[in-house]
């Protein structure tokens, strides 16, 4: 299946700008990180027309969202607490990150199935 142009810009990781003198450029996009990652899954099923899509309404998605913040807190600390992590989290984000690793088995397998 096509992409289409945006797709395709935002899948080599650019996005256009313009300068002040209406000149239109590109620069590295800058998504967020899991609005990227639920990009690269969709585009990447679509490319090979797999019908896997990623499941974001389950404790999975949560979990990685919530692994996400502990990661965003611990590079951007407002106060010396946010450099604390407790065992809890360490195990709420081996269990996101094993939830995305199973997902990306996940998508490789119908890649495989769809070719």
């Amino acid at each position: 299946m096509r992409l289409t142009a945006a797709e395709r810009m935002l899948a080599a990781d650019r996005e256009p700008r313009v300068t002040d003198t209406g000149t239109v450029t590109e620069r590295p996009a800058r998504l967020p990180t899991l609005s990227n990652a639920r990009f690269a899954f969709k585009v990447l099923a679509k490319v090979v027309d797999s019908p896997y899509q990623l499941d974001v309404t389950g404790k999975g998605w949560l979990t990685l969202q919530h692994a996400m913040a502990i990661r965003d807190r611990l590079l951007h600390p407002k106060t010396l607490d946010d450099l604390t992590v407790t065992d809890r989290q360490i195990r709420d984000v081996l269990r996101a990150y094993k939830w995305f690793h199973e997902q990306v088995v996940l998508l490789l397998g119908s890649l495989a199935r769809s070719l």
